[in-house]
């Protein structure tokens, strides 16, 4: 899921996206060197810990949590408008990172900032648990 829109940019090509996803300058060409990050690109460090705990969500519960979710994100987590993200097919790391990074403010999503923002690790395991 590449961080392509957002409330504060206008939309990036696919490029910029996977530059900023990566955390690399989107003025990294071919035979030039990376360039440090501006600032942190995400705080999910993924340990073994860190997978851990995202994958021991509990589906029920994640069912519950996400039953609003269909309203932006589609019927079996398949969008309906281009600019708001496809969840089916997702792996469940994925969607744990995002919610986290929604949450932390890392990423920016105006109403899906605001959803993440009242979510826990815990929930966002369970959300991701139960994904399509």
């Amino acid at each position: 899921m590449l961080p392509r829109y957002d409330r504060q940019t206008p939309p990036r090509s696919t490029w910029e996206s996977i530059c900023s996803a990566l955390g690399f300058s989107k003025e990294i060409r071919r035979g030039r060197a990376a360039q440090p990050p501006a600032q942190i690109p995400s705080l999910i460090a993924w340990t073994e810990s860190t997978i851990r705990d995202a994958l021991a969500g509990d589906p029920t519960r994640g069912a519950v949590i996400a039953l609003n979710c269909p309203a932006c994100h589609g019927d079996k987590g398949i969008s309906p408008q281009d600019w708001i993200p496809t969840l089916a097919g997702l792996d469940k790391l994925v969607i744990y990172k995002q919610l986290a990074d929604f949450r932390s403010g890392k990423r920016v999503g105006g109403v899906m900032g605001a959803i993440a923002e009242v979510l826990s690790l815990r929930d966002a395991a369970d959300v991701a648990a139960q994904a399509p």
